[in-house]
């Protein structure tokens, strides 16, 4: 039986003092008749997630020693160090942890380095157009290609790559005058990180098809006010919009108050204000964009709020951040703020509806061409109003999806994903579709385009696990074909 090695203590020595006293006795006696030698070696095969290397993983086994021999294909992974077991495993000291980082191999370094210096230029281009791409997380994507998951471990240049288009962004404005009748609608639109974008003036005659019926916007204004207006518009333009903001005389004069008022020039005389330059005071500018002129064309008036939209925009960039009363974020604040970096200001396309100059319906292929152009990334305002398409590059032209999704938007389609293909040296363009409703929109993407096979996926997606958020129409694969058929 061994001595007590607190015998001989001191009686007013603690409890807690003389059992530490006994654990080291014992300590000193397991090193004494376990002296380490290389049977006693030992590796731990892994480490706990996070860890910096101080604690194992609980159901970590003891393996005995691998070879120190590099593996094969490089050496991509470092061989294991024995590591003395004393009761319990050591993590490797701070010394070998620098070293094993100095050692990384220098290939995956380089591939890593390149991969984040690497975005490609047809995402690039996406961006610049003003869509936004958005990495795809851990949620699995079911297409219309049977079952194909995009892969959130893919860097933007590799084949296979793919992720969501968020829509650009997009603001109504309705304006009213005093008498609560509607003088101006205003379509705004904003490019990636809110710099740049566009505004469409919409004359409040253009007529709207609503169900089986037609209506101007004035008309749909005076029966649901700015919802009415929302619901026309969306209707009309295929698309969603984002929100909607209605504006009065006071309203107008509290957003213009900022930069004091605004200076623009006239080419005919309106209301109070005569023909040549004239300065707006922030009081005049409600007033000012509801003035017309007895028999005038509504379409000068709507030239004529284009104008003020062009100074205004003038005069809150030469003011700075604090050009425009608002939200900095949200609402018609944000949108002013975005478009004061460059925005072009157009006029929807109209042409007179039957002859009449007080009704006007849209130019369908002038319209499209200025939307896609103003809204490059639209949303379908409801399911089966645009085709939802995926669309992958398969060549080995960076540019080459910017471009053709302005195209495909044209035709009146919704870009939902954009990516790469598979491969890079696909023959010929793709069309693909999975249900055989959606092979007349299948022809008619093809014909728009001028070139492409149309497949069918005999597979198709489940709709009954599909999001429809998620859901994909249309897959459209770029082939060697597309450069010259887009440019053209």
């Amino acid at each position: 039986m061994s001595a007590d090695p607190t015998q001989g203590q001191p009686r007013g020595t603690t409890k807690r003092a003389r059992a530490t006293v006994r654990r080291r006795a014992r300590n000193e006696r397991s090193t004494v008749a376990h002296q380490p030698s290389r049977q006693d070696e030992w590796t731990v095969p892994s480490l706990a997630p996070g860890g910096r290397g101080g604690a194992h993983h609980p159901s970590a086994l003891l393996q005995p020693p691998a070879s120190t021999a590099p593996p094969a294909g490089g050496g991509d992974v470092d061989a294991p160090t024995p590591t003395q077991v004393d009761g319990a495993e050591s993590p490797p000291s701070r010394r070998r942890r620098r070293r094993l980082r100095r050692a990384e191999p220098p290939r995956r370094v380089a591939r890593l380095r390149r991969s984040r210096r690497r975005v490609m230029a047809g995402m690039a281009v996406l961006v610049i157009t003003g869509g936004v791409l958005t990495a795809v997380g851990l949620s699995q994507v079911r297409g219309s290609t049977a079952g194909r998951y995009i892969d959130p471990t893919l860097q933007p240049d590799d084949p296979g790559y793919a992720a969501f288009v968020t829509p650009t962004p997009t603001l109504l404005v309705v304006s009213r005058d005093s008498g609560g009748e509607l003088v101006g609608v205003a379509l705004l639109a904003l490019q990636a990180n809110d710099e740049g974008g566009s505004v469409v003036i919409i004359p409040t005659a253009t007529q709207a098809p609503f169900g089986e019926q037609t209506f101007t916007l004035a008309e749909g204004y005076a029966s649901r006010g700015s919802e009415g207006v929302t619901d026309l518009v969306e209707s009309t333009l295929k698309l969603a919009v984002g929100d909607t903001v209605e504006v009065d005389d006071r309203r107008w004069a509290t957003l213009v108050e900022p930069v004091g008022g605004v200076s623009l020039r006239l080419d005919a005389e309106v209301g109070r204000w005569p023909a040549g330059d004239v300065r707006l005071d922030p009081a005049d500018v409600g007033p000012f964009l509801a003035a017309r002129t007895s028999n005038e064309s509504e379409l000068n008036r709507a030239t004529r709020q284009g104008d003020f939209w062009r100074a205004w925009l003038e005069a809150v960039a030469q003011a700075g951040e604090g050009g425009v009363a608002g939200e900095q974020h949200s609402g018609i604040g944000r949108f002013v703020r975005g478009l004061a970096a460059g925005a072009d200001v157009d006029s929807l396309p109209v042409v007179d509806a039957r002859g009449s100059t007080d009704q006007f319906s849209i130019d369908a292929g002038l319209a499209a061409e200025a939307l896609a152009r103003s809204v490059p990334f639209p949303q379908s305002p409801a399911p089966g109003v645009r085709p939802r398409v995926r669309l992958l590059n398969g060549t080995q032209h960076p540019g080459l999806t910017g471009q053709a999704a302005e195209t495909l938007v044209r035709a009146g389609a919704e870009i939902t994903i954009s990516g790469n293909a598979a491969s890079f040296d696909e023959p010929t363009t793709r069309i693909i579709y999975s249900d055989p409703s959606l092979l007349p929109m299948a022809n008619w993407i093809r014909e728009f385009l001028g070139i492409g096979d149309v497949e069918s996926d005999s597979s198709g997606q489940d709709a009954a696990v599909v999001d429809e958020s998620e859901r994909i129409d249309l897959t459209v694969i770029l082939g060697a074909d597309a450069p010259e058929a887009i440019r053209r």
